[in-house]
């Protein structure tokens, strides 16, 4: 009995090692994500970031409770006070989405977890159970540094109205933000695990990559539209709007609400439906896991399967070859680049975020102005309707020119070292067509049939061939004496020097996207004057391509960055 009771004992002190080794192991996992990977750079930029966005909520905090501190000037009281809380739930929620997108790999087990941990004497409940506590405590640190500041400001700024307990009032604070938080980061796990029990693994790698890019746009979204809505929330709220009832910030401002002792009917309700909303996704989360975790462990196995392509796929692929990528450099640095891209996530991820903003912009401007001013708005040239393929193309060739800079396994390079031709034209060449037919000609396909629908065909195709010849420009100013492969350059911190020249970036946008877009109605208006835009975009066009096949005529790849100069020379040679 001694023997086993000491079996016992013995047991759970295993188990309670392993499980304090893995949950730090899954934590430090978790601050090392598709977006940010700073474990082999700069940790401490990733501290900058949560300080940022701490210092950030906290002004916007201190700008929207200022008034506060003059209650009484401007007549105001507790019951104004979910108002602000629930800006601050919105971006906080927002914030906790996109930091948990990024960490969607790590949620789980990853394929690194799976090879060093599968082969060890490790039970499946410590996994989940270390996995969970990790999740849990990872959440709850974000969430508080997040909200350090806005929390202080919460205490203090409305302190000094009556019937208001400060301390209960930053409490209600830190505690509805970090339930809203909870809600957040295990709606996106079970959705995960659910995608996970569904599908099989082949299918479930391209789902989860489209919930993932999906899921990320619609969190980095609601920086563009919620304030369009938030003065609109007091109108909402006296009509009883279905809105107040489906908007999950605004249930954990019902928690805020009731905390602060201040009852109100549908903030009420609202209350309810948040603590119920945490402790159902938490039920559903550690209900669906356990069941995906055996599912994982069972069928890994990766399968490595032959893709047969049909013979019409050839056909045209070799038609497509002949006719655009003649050369065989070309031809190889292209398929390196539309593969590269396809396959890597990070890189992916990194686009969708520079598309976010413009994307929700342009679709919550859509949807306002479909509503205000109805079908008929689109019918007429108008000048919203002209830039959206405009500031689109700006933000997606930016960032293309910022993401293929980003090395994906710097060592496998050596494949094009011991290869170059001494003429690099051929690789920039295929570098180039890959951009253009990869995304800019899609977003032109895509936009196409909606200027069609609107305008008919003839303005349609002009607005369409004035937006590529833009696209093709700014492709080459952007892309002007680059001399690295996609994706097999070392990339240095800091060189591109945006710390400095950002407002420029900034100026040459606006520049850009408001002149070109006035420009594009004047030609839908007066489309006589197309001719003499083709001609001297073409223009410069072949300028751009003569002045850079000069350029690089004697020239060779970069694979290695040099090291800045430590000494100034004055030129005197």
């Amino acid at each position: 009995m001694l023997l086993k009771d000491m079996k016992i004992f013995k047991t759970i002190s295993n188990e309670l090692r392993q499980f304090y080794s893995l949950s730090r192991h899954f934590l430090t996992r978790l601050f090392y994500n598709d977006l940010l990977k700073f474990e082999n750079q700069q940790r401490e930029q990733q501290i900058v970031l949560l300080v940022i966005f701490s210092v950030s909520i906290g002004y916007i905090s201190q700008t929207i409770l200022s008034p506060y501190l003059w209650s009484k000037m401007f007549n105001l009281s507790v019951s104004d006070l979910w108002l602000q809380e629930t800006l601050i739930l919105s971006l906080n929620m927002a914030l906790i989405g996109v930091i948990t997108i990024s960490n969607w790999d790590k949620i789980f087990l990853d394929r690194m977890d799976y090879i060093n941990l599968i082969s060890l004497p490790v039970r499946a409940r410590v996994l989940f159970v270390a996995k969970f506590f990790s999740l849990l405590i990872f959440i709850v640190i974000i969430s508080t540094i997040l909200n350090i500041f806005s929390t202080l400001i919460f205490i203090f700024y409305p302190g000094n109205l009556p019937n208001f307990n400060p301390f209960f009032g930053g409490l209600a604070h830190y505690l509805s933000n970090l339930l809203g938080s909870l809600f957040v980061f295990f709606a996106v796990a079970f959705i995960q695990s659910l995608l996970m029990i569904l599908f099989k693994r082949e299918i479930f790698k391209k789902v989860s990559a489209f919930f993932q890019f999906t899921l990320l746009l619609g969190f980095l979204s609601v920086f563009v539209w919620f304030p369009m809505v938030y003065k609109s929330l007091p109108s909402l709220k006296d009509n009883a709007s279905n809105f107040m009832d489906y908007y999950p910030p605004l249930w954990f401002t019902g928690i805020y609400n009731h905390m602060i002792c201040k009852t109100d009917p549908i903030l009420e309700r609202n209350c309810m439906i948040g603590l119920i909303a945490v402790f159902l996704l938490v039920a559903l989360y550690l209900t669906a896991v356990p069941i995906s975790l055996r599912r994982y462990l069972k069928n890994y196995a990766v399968n490595q399967k032959r893709i047969k392509y049909i013979s019409l796929f050839k056909y045209l692929k070799h038609i497509f070859q002949q006719l655009f990528l003649k050369h065989p450099v070309q031809y190889a640095i292209f398929m390196f680049y539309i593969k590269t891209l396809k396959r890597s996530k990070e890189h992916k991820l990194k686009l969708i975020l520079y598309l976010a903003f413009p994307i929700s912009f342009f679709i919550s401007r859509f949807i306002h102005i479909y509503i205000k001013e109805g079908e008929s708005f689109f019918w007429s040239v108008n000048f919203y309707f002209v830039s959206i393929p405009i500031g689109l193309y700006f933000f997606l060739i930016v960032g293309l020119r910022l993401i293929v800079i980003y090395p994906i396994m710097l060592e496998a390079n050596w494949i094009f070292k011991i290869s170059e031709l001494i003429q690099i034209k051929n690789y920039i060449k295929g570098f180039k067509k890959g951009l253009i037919f990869s995304s800019v000609l899609p977003l032109a396909i895509i936009t196409y049939p909606l200027y069609h629908y609107f305008w008919g065909m003839k303005l349609a195709i002009y607005h369409t061939l004035y937006c590529l010849f833009i696209a093709l420009l700014l492709l080459e100013v952007c892309f002007i004496n680059f001399r690295k492969l996609p994706f097999a350059s070392e990339y240095v911190p800091g060189k591109l020097k945006l710390k400095y020249f950002w407002p420029y970036l900034v100026l040459g946008f606006f520049g850009y996207f408001f002149s070109l877009s006035k420009l594009g109605v004047y030609l839908l208006n007066n489309p006589h004057y197309y001719v003499f835009f083709f001609s001297i975009a073409f223009i410069m066009y072949l300028g751009l391509r003569f002045y850079e096949n000069y350029k690089i005529k004697e020239l060779h790849l970069i694979y290695e960055e040099e090291p800045e100069s430590v000494m100034l020379t004055l030129g005197l040679d």
